[in-house]
């Protein structure tokens, strides 16, 4: 500080005017680039040059009276690293409602120079105390840094989320979004207006989003309902298909009784006809499905059946892709019942 006093200011001033006016081209045309530079070089190279280019050690040192590089230590670890540390927050509005900052996971460092032992000390002190503070030594010479990451929390979780969510359906007016619809080759899902919520389905409260957004997870929710009910889902929570062959066989069946519901002419072929109905019944059941290359992320805490089957409702409803998927699957499986009821009345007449 009593080095600061002696700088003669008006001196000072005088050489930056001096600077400006034997430099014009630097300030003329009003190119900030140029400015700064010009500025800086002048306060950090010459006018300020002997404190600018102190190390962060150099000014703690100053600053404590010299002190051994022990008492120096101890100095950083309680005065400036308990400090920081606990200043050092993720700048995120939580919503309580939907996620506590207690379940957030987090990344915290301390950066400190390299070159500067009592501050690398007092940084080990720091981990030593709490351990979620890694070290991390860089070539800066000049600060101490901090920084604490929050990590793995869902975006409903900011307060203000459920404001911008309201905006984004509060309009149905074209252009609003990149894709609305239009093919795009190797996109499957190209309607951004049909986004899910980022909120998911077991956090939501369906009375207090907008009408479309409502529609929209009741819809995905009676489709994730009957996907279940017709075990498109396997313990590994793929999404299955009905195999090819299972498939060929029940429409070999079905043509076998449209060609037997045509020419029955005896008890014989009555009984016959009864035989392959009980065969169409159980046919549906039968049907092998297999994997497909889409699947629901299998994780989370799921200790029980009722846990497993809620995440997997909460994937489902925020997968438009997999929804698209198990539409097509769903039609294909309504499509061989479909058949199969036909050619069953054929048969009973």
């Amino acid at each position: 500080m009593q080095k600061l006093k002696k700088i003669n200011i008006p001196n000072m001033l005088n050489a930056f005017m001096k600077l400006l006016l034997d430099n014009e081209k630097s300030w003329q045309d009003e190119d900030e680039s140029k400015i700064t530079k010009l500025v800086t070089g002048f306060f950090v190279g010459n006018a300020f040059g002997n404190f600018a280019n102190k190390t962060i050690t150099a000014f703690l040192r100053d600053k404590y009276g010299n002190p051994t590089d022990g008492v120096l230590t101890n100095k950083i670890f309680n005065e400036w690293m308990r400090v920081l540390t606990s200043k050092a927050t993720p700048l995120f509005n939580y919503d309580n409602s939907n996620w506590s900052e207690s379940n957030t996971g987090k990344l915290a460092y301390l950066s400190v120079p390299r070159v500067s032992s009592p501050i690398i000390a007092a940084a080990n002190m720091m981990y030593g105390e709490n351990n979620l503070w890694q070290v991390k030594q860089t070539d800066l010479t000049d600060r101490i840094y901090v920084m604490c990451s929050g990590c793995a929390l869902p975006l409903c979780s900011y307060k203000g989320y459920e404001r911008y969510e309201s905006e984004c359906f509060a309009s149905d007016e074209v252009g609003r979004h990149y894709y609305e619809g239009k093919e795009v080759e190797g996109m499957r899902f190209n309607d951004w207006r049909k986004l899910p919520s980022l909120t998911p389905r077991s956090l939501v409260n369906m009375d207090m989003i907008p009408f479309q957004l409502k529609n929209m997870i009741s819809k995905a929710e009676d489709l994730y309902v009957e996907a279940v009910d017709n075990n498109i889902f396997d313990d590994q929570n793929r999404i299955c298909t009905p195999d090819e062959n299972s498939i060929s066989k029940i429409q070999e069946l079905i043509k076998e009784c449209d060609s037997l519901a045509g020419n029955m002419q005896d008890i014989s072929q009555l009984e016959l006809a009864k035989e392959k109905i009980e065969e169409l019944n159980v046919a549906p059941a039968n049907i092998n499905m297999v994997a497909t290359r889409y699947s629901i992320p299998n994780d989370g805490h799921q200790d029980t059946i009722e846990a497993r089957d809620s995440l997997r409702r909460d994937y489902f409803i925020s997968f438009p892709v997999c929804q698209m998927e198990v539409r097509d699957i769903l039609k294909q499986i309504k499509d061989i019942k479909g058949e199969i009821e036909q050619v069953k009345l054929k048969l009973q007449k």
